[in-house]
Formats: C-alpha cells, sequence, structure tokens
C-alpha cells in the first residue's frame, strides 16, 4: 500500500474544556491535512484525549464524577469544539480505549524483553500538574522548574521500573542533527542541548491509584502517564494489531505540539522508545509557540483565558459575518498574525486590524468589486483572463508550497496574498469603470478576466485557512469542485466555462466596526462586583433584521417602569422573529451603550452559548417586565 500522510496532534489533557492553546495546534493540522489532500496526497489526521493522568481524576473528584465519567463526558467537549471549528480529523483516540490498555502493556513487555526496562527505586522530584520527573540539581525551591508551572512539586520515594534512556543518548543526536527533523530549528538546538546535558535513565511507573494502565506483570503499580501517552500514536494506526493498516501508516510525517512537551517527551523519550523498538522515527517534530492575552500568560486565576467558540461569537457580533465566515476568520487571524512556532500574543483589536484589512478590505472588497462590475458591465459573464501573469503566479505557487512544506503558514498565506495585491493593482491601472464609460468592452473584459483569474488563484491557495470563504468565493466564480492545487495554474478557462454567471451575494466579511472586548472573562468576583450589574426581566417587543447584516437582529425590548431599549443581538441563524416577539428574557439593563453597524445597542439579551447554537434565558414563570434579577 502507498504510505498516508500521517499527522499526529498531541492528545489533550481533559481536564479542562478546550481554548485557543489546544485548539491551535489542531487547527495546524487541519491546515496541513486541507493542503496535502489539496496536493492529492492520502492523510491521516489523528487527534485525541489523554485520560489516565492523576490530575484527571483529581478534577473528576472536583466534579463529583467518577473518572471515566468525567472522561467520557470531557471527550465528547473536545469532539464537539473540533467539529464546531471545522477541524476535519480522521480518528480521534482516547487512552482509556481497551485496544490502547493493550498495546501498552505489550509495547512495555517487548521493552522488557529486550532488557530496556528494569526494577529499581525512585526518589526524586514530580510535579503533577505537567506530570514530569526531575532531578535533584532541576529543581531549586521545591517548585517546578518549568516557568510556564512553578508549582510546588511532590517527593517522591518508591519501588518501581526505569526505562533505559540514558542508552540512547549518542543514537539520538544523528537523529537530532538531521536537517528538518524538529523544527523550528532553535528548538532543535534546545533539544540537542538538553541531550548533550546528559540522559538519565527514567522512572516510568507510579504506586496504583485505581486509575490509569496497570504496569504489566507487576499490577501494583501502573505505567507512568506520559509513556501510556506517547504509544497513542501507534495504537491508533494498527499497531500489534493490524500490520497491514500499520505499514501504510508508519512512520507519522508530522507530529505536531507544544513547546512545552518537545524538548523532553515528543524530541527525547518518544525517539528513544522507538528505537529501541527499532521502529523508524516520525519524518517531522514540530513544537510550537505558546499565546498570552494581551502580554499576559493566559490562566483561569487572571480570568484571560481565550474560548475559541466565545471568539468566534464575537466576531459574529461586531461584524455581522455568517458562522462559517467568522470560524473562518478567527483561524486565518491566528495563522496570518504570528509565525508558527514563535509565541503569539492574542488581543481583540489586533483580531480586528487583521480582519478588517486582511478579510474585508482585500479579499472580501475584491470579490465584491468583481461581482459588481461584472455583473454590471458584462451582464455577470466571467471571460478569460486578457493579460498574462503566469510569470508571477508560478513563482507565487512556488513559494506558497515551500512554505507549506515548511509549516511556515504566515508566509504561505503572505503569498497567496501577494496575488490579491497584484489583482487589486491590475483593476486600479487598467480601470474597468473607464473603460465601460468609453465603450470598450473587450478592454472591460481583459481587465475583469485577469483579476477573477488572480482571484480564483488566490482562494484555493487560502483554501486551508479559509475553508468556508475559499470555498464560497469558487462558488460565486462558477468552480463547484473542491479545491485542488494543480488547478492553481494560470489560465484555466476553457470553452465549457462559456456561459456560467458570477454570482452576486452578500459580502463575506464586512467590516468589523468596534473594537471587541474581551467577554469571556472567568476571574472570580465579589457580591459587591456581580450587584453592579442590573438583571431585568424584559419582554420583546419588535424584531428585524439588521440591514446589510443577515445574522443580525434590531430589537424593541420592554423592561416596564425602566421604558423600552433597543439591543443589537446575533441570534437570527438561531431564532426567527416570530419565535422571539412577545418572549419574556434576561436584560443586561445598565451596559453602556455600544455602536453596532451603526446603530445604538443599549443593553444585552442573556444567552447560553454552545457549539452550534445559541440558546435565549428565559424565566421560568411569566413575571412582569421590569421585574429585577436577584
Amino acid at each position: 500500500m502507498d504510505k498516508v500522510f500521517y499527522i499526529t496532534t498531541p492528545i489533550y489533557y481533559v481536564n479542562d474544556v478546550p481554548h485557543i492553546g489546544s485548539a491551535y495546534t489542531t487547527l495546524a493540522a487541519d491546515i496541513l491535512s486541507r493542503y496535502m489532500k489539496m496536493r492529492g496526497r492520502k492523510v491521516f489526521f489523528l487527534t485525541g484525549t489523554d485520560e489516565n493522568a492523576p490530575k484527571v481524576a483529581e478534577a473528576a473528584r472536583a466534579k463529583g464524577e467518577s473518572p471515566l465519567t468525567y472522561c467520557d463526558r470531557m471527550a465528547e467537549e473536545f469532539k464537539k469544539t473540533w467539529d464546531y471549528l471545522d477541524i476535519q480529523y480522521d480518528a480521534f483516540i482516547r487512552t482509556t480505549e481497551k485496544r490502547h490498555f493493550e498495546v501498552v502493556r505489550q509495547f512495555l513487555q517487548k521493552l522488557k524483553g529486550r532488557g530496556y526496562i528494569y526494577e529499581g527505586y525512585y526518589k526524586g522530584w514530580y510535579c503533577i500538574y505537567d506530570e514530569t520527573y526531575f532531578r535533584e540539581e532541576e529543581v531549586q525551591d521545591g517548585l517546578c522548574p518549568n516557568p510556564e508551572c512553578r508549582r510546588p512539586l511532590q517527593r517522591v520515594q518508591e519501588r518501581g521500573y526505569f526505562f533505559k534512556l540514558s542508552a540512547f543518548q549518542e543514537a539520538l543526536l544523528p537523529f537530532l542533527n538531521e536537517d528538518k527533523r524538529v523544527l523550528p530549528d532553535f528548538r532543535r538546538r534546545e533539544v540537542i542541548n538538553f541531550v548533550l546535558g546528559g540522559l538519565r535513565d527514567l522512572y516510568i511507573t507510579r504506586q496504583r491509584n485505581d486509575w490509569g494502565i496497570p504496569f504489566p506483570d507487576d499490577e501494583q503499580l501502573q505505567v507512568y502517564v506520559w509513556v501510556d501517552a506517547l504509544i497513542n500514536y501507534l495504537t491508533a494506526v494498527g499497531y500489534l494489531q493490524d500490520d497491514e493498516l500499520f505499514s501504510s501508516l508508519w512512520p507519522p510525517d508530522v507530529q505536531l505540539m507544544g513547546k512545552d512537551i518537545l524538548v523532553r517527551f515528543h524530541a527525547t523519550l518518544w525517539p528513544a522508545m522507538l528505537l529501541a523498538m527499532e521502529l523508524p522515527l516520525p519524518r517531522l517534530l514540530f513544537g510550537h509557540g505558546f499565546w498570552t492575552v494581551q502580554g499576559e500568560k493566559m490562566s483561569k486565576s487572571k480570568g484571560n483565558v481565550v474560548n475559541p467558540l466565545t471568539a468566534i461569537r464575537e466576531i459574529i457580533r461586531f461584524s455581522g459575518c455568517e458562522e462559517s465566515y467568522a470560524k473562518d476568520a478567527l483561524r486565518f487571524y491566528l495563522f496570518r498574525s504570528t509565525p508558527f512556532g514563535a509565541d503569539g500574543d492574542f488581543s481583540y483589536e489586533n483580531l480586528r486590524a487583521c480582519y478588517n484589512g486582511d478579510l474585508a478590505n482585500n479579499l472580501g472588497n475584491l470579490l465584491n468589486r468583481l461581482t459588481t462590475m461584472s455583473t454590471k458591465y458584462l451582464d455577470g459573464e466571467i471571460p478569460p483572463p486578457g493579460y498574462d501573469y503566469s510569470t508571477e503566479v508560478h513563482s507565487v505557487l512556488k513559494s506558497y508550497q515551500e512554505a507549506m512544506e515548511e509549516l511556515a503558514f504566515h508566509s504561505a498565506i503572505a503569498s497567496a496574498f501577494t496575488l490579491l495585491d497584484l489583482a487589486n493593482k491590475h483593476l486600479d491601472e487598467t480601470a474597468p469603470w473607464r473603460l465601460y464609460k468609453e465603450g470598450n468592452i473587450q478592454a472591460v473584459r481583459n481587465s475583469l478576466g485577469t483579476a477573477i483569474e488572480l482571484l480564483r488563484i488566490s482562494a484555493i491557495l487560502l483554501y486551508p485557512f479559509l475553508p468556508s470563504a475559499s470555498r464560497e468565493i469558487l462558488s460565486r466564480l462558477g468552480f463547484s469542485s473542491a479545491p485542488s492545487f494543480k488547478e492553481a495554474n494560470w489560465g484555466l478557462f476553457t470553452e465549457e466555462r462559456k456561459g456560467i454567471k458570477i454570482k452576486a451575494g452578500t459580502p463575506i466579511f464586512p467590516r468589523m466596526e468596534e473594537v471587541i472586548k474581551i467577554s469571556n472573562q472567568e476571574k472570580e468576583i465579589t457580591i459587591d462586583d456581580f450587584a453592579k450589574v442590573d438583571l431585568r426581566v424584559g419582554k420583546i417587543v419588535s424584531c428585524k433584521v439588521v440591514e446589510g447584516a443577515e445574522k443580525l437582529y434590531q430589537m424593541e425590548v420592554d423592561l416596564g417602569e425602566l421604558g423600552k431599549r433597543r439591543t443589537i443581538a446575533g441570534i437570527a441563524q438561531y431564532y426567527t422573529p416570530s419565535e422571539l416577539i412577545g418572549k419574556n428574557i434576561i436584560f443586561v439593563a445598565n451596559l453602556a451603550p455600544a455602536k453596532i453597524k451603526g446603530l445604538i445597542s443599549e443593553g444585552m439579551i442573556l444567552a447560553v452559548d454552545a457549539p452550534g447554537q445559541v440558546v435565549i434565558v428565559t424565566p421560568e414563570k411569566e413575571v412582569p417586565p421590569g421585574s429585577k434579577v436577584r
């Protein structure tokens, strides 16, 4: 069987819901997967959840649930979030699956049989949050030396088993020194320095606590969670279960992860385990940077953890764009604004600037200009290009492909936007509006056909980053098939396409009018803080679609003695006006007025925001408008 392109994300701890960091890695894998499919490759894209960690069991107990019930629920949250974000993974593995238990135990038995596991006594430090063992010389103050953690460590003294990691110090260096096996390059140098600093045998068991995988032949102990977790990449592709499937997929072509789990685990322990089993090593390990929020590390205590679903709702709220395009806009911002591999800083102000500058003013505006002019001047005709930009397109395709192969996603996007800039420049120079006034229709056809062809090719290149918007652009230009890289060549206009009309439509990316405020705060507040919020029961008395923003409603709400207020809400895809008029709702009555799409919004309706749906909060019983919510 031909080798399938195998992509993995790390498996995510289920001690909390997905956030922008975990979404970032998974979106990157989806971008690469879509690109490879555009190139005609078969792809196997794996993601999943890491469920056997002690901190997961702690999180379950804190919720009053059994660990398995908790893990079942949280795994579904991850699946729902990835599905909502239009992430098209091929397999989702959970480490609590029976097949994974069996593979882990067989793997360790084989390692033991090869002489790479031995029994001993461990004495040292352990971080339950990072699931990491630290040597004495690495710990100065009893706190985790990882600067992203810095929590108190546990002192561990117990009998268990060790993996002979030290035996692979020299064997790992050729792999690490090989070009483009670990990226970015500065991360590779970190790994090399770590290995050259001396590898010590790794303690790979913990005392049994009834949550985890029992160690083979010694079930008083359980398998160290990182050994268990790394083996998921083997389990999911049929290792020790389906030889034909395994041979068609192994080794992984790209393994993506955050920088915090690259050095010790994915670029050191993981390849050492594979070398011990004489299995081929991954072709590329890539450790990307972290996201901060307005210069600060994301944390629940600071209340600045960015929920991707909330960010999408904010994009819809302040732009009025359709939900599928708002998902695209978030994806685009994450990979346009920061080189993949470097740390990024999330802010809604920067998101707005990126959205307006690249998506509304450039890509969206070009589509609107061409649609309008083709309809007005050529009765919707899509003419062939009248100018030859094949040389420029060939150069762009080359730079785009090189960038995508190296996961330089921001550079790939920049290459695609070179064509958009070229199309806008071409229109400005040829001025089809002037040519039309002069009656030179052939020159108009030459001008518009050229710009349409440049837009078509750029839409194909942007497909991994803007899947819904790119498909819509291509559809409006008369192409209904899935984007293919072989179609990103100049001058594909054929005789069969004659007579196809350009499709008009509402703007894909309406301008975002206001700077978005962070609205997903989770920071604890006092009762005095809460008392500042004036919540009232209101009755919706009128509702209509905001002109030019079909996803927004303008509603008038009766608050009894407080009078009537107008509010703007992005809920048109979830409710019809008839369903809302007469409905009792909960209304924030003392929110500062905001200007949205040129209209004043004088408060906010409370609603539950969940993947794929929004549900308005209503009082259980009929109460008079204006009643205070306490």
